[in-house]
C-alpha cells in the first residue's frame, strides 16, 4: 500500500511479478490501476500530454 503525502497526487510504480510486468498507478482519492505490458501511462490532467507505454519501461 502506497500513502500519498500532502501535495503528491499521482505516483508510478513499477512491479515485475514473476514474468507479469506490471505498473501500479496511485491517485489521491482514486483506486489503484494496475496497468500490463500492453497498456500506457497516462498522465492525465497531472502531467498534461504525458504518455508512456509500459513495454518501453521493461525493455529486455
Amino acid at each position: 500500500m502506497v500513502a500519498l503525502v500532502v501535495g503528491l497526487v499521482m505516483v508510478f510504480i513499477c512491479h515485475v511479478y514473476y514474468e507479469r510486468k506490471v505498473v501500479e498507478v496511485h491517485q489521491a482519492g482514486q483506486p489503484v490501476q494496475i496497468i500490463d505490458i500492453e497498456g500506457i501511462l497516462d498522465g492525465g490532467g497531472v502531467l498534461p500530454g504525458f504518455k508512456l507505454a509500459v513495454k518501453d519501461i521493461f525493455r529486455d
